[in-house]
């Protein structure tokens, strides 16, 4: 089945429906008492560690549960409709993202670590994505802020139902660099600081701000909005580094919006490999051409260092 231009307005709404629902189910439960579980570890040749090591990867409430369920009671129409793949956080892969033309990825609530410390940045993803690991349609809610983020494939992005570009980059700007926990917490983030400093001095940025917001979705989309920003995560031995649901729905805007969302190496996301996880490649989110290309040298002199590697996985 080939989608058409109707077809994936028509995705996309209804993913918009499912997020705005879930995220205000998330909302209102802020604040209050939460159903702790622990993701189940499943051994994997390919996925050695299903959920990775970190407590916000492997964190689970009935909130995250219950808000997918809110998402794909949303989605059944258009999942039978046009007979489309699911790949959901959590619940096992049915692998029928590899048989079907097309399959949905969700994330029900990235960054439950931050939701559960009462914080902001957490958000709901939802991606189209076709078999080939293309994102056609991308769908952020962020319930804390109410902000809504939206793209599909040759229909450019919106943020709260506006036409969304990237800011121009000022004169004199600072380069930000946006994390999770995990990436601050690494043994080379001192070397990274270092590293992002030099590189905004030769290239004419006042300073760098480097600070942990939230997951990995949140941070993506908050990369752009603050131009000129970069979020990345280095490649890793072990499973982690962020799964495909993660990255998908932020890919997509990112293309929408003339944005760069690439693997370290400046090459294209693979969004539908054998592996959920995303660790071999590495991932860098840029709003600017010149960051990207600059961050893409980093990356390259970064990973060739001893203890570069961070075990843990955003949630």
């Amino acid at each position: 089945m080939n989608l058409t231009q109707e077809d994936l307005i028509d995705i996309t709404e209804a993913a918009v429906k499912g997020a705005v629902r879930a995220g205000e189910y998330i909302a209102s439960c802020a604040g209050k008492t939460l159903t702790r579980h622990q993701k189940r570890a499943t051994y994997l040749p390919h996925e050695p560690t299903l959920g990775g090591a970190s407590e916000a990867a492997r964190l689970v409430t009935d909130v995250d549960l219950t808000s997918e369920h809110i998402i794909i009671e949303s989605l059944l129409p258009v999942l039978k409709g046009y007979d489309i793949g699911l790949l959901c956080e959590e619940r096992e892969d049915d692998n029928s993202r590899f048989v079907k033309d097309y399959f949905i990825a969700i994330d029900p609530l990235d960054g439950t670590l931050h939701f559960s410390e009462g914080k902001s940045g957490y958000s709901v993803a939802i991606a189209l994505i076709d078999r080939s690991g293309e994102p056609l349609v991308g769908v952020v809610f962020d319930p804390a802020e109410q902000t809504l983020y939206q793209a599909t494939r040759g229909c450019g992005a919106r943020i709260n139902e506006r036409p969304f570009t990237v800011p121009p980059i000022a004169e004199d700007a600072t380069l930000s660099l946006i994390h999770d926990r995990s990436f601050g917490a690494q043994p080379i983030y001192p070397a990274i600081i270092e590293a992002l400093s030099d590189m905004a001095a030769k290239n004419g940025y006042h300073d760098v701000h480097a600070y942990e917001y939230g997951g990995s979705v949140i941070n993506g989309c908050k990369v752009l909005e603050n131009n000129p920003a970069l979020f990345f995560k280095l490649p890793q031995p072990g499973a982690g580094g962020g799964c495909i649901w993660d990255f998908a729905a932020t890919a997509c805007i990112y293309r929408e919006v003339g944005a760069h969302a690439t693997d370290v190496r400046g090459k294209a996301l693979h969004l539908n490999g054998p592996s959920r996880y995303l660790n071999h490649q590495g991932v860098l989110f840029t709003g600017a051409a010149a960051v990207h290309e600059h961050a893409v040298h980093l990356c390259k002199d970064l990973v060739q260092r001893p203890g570069h590697f961070n075990h843990e996985k955003t949630s």
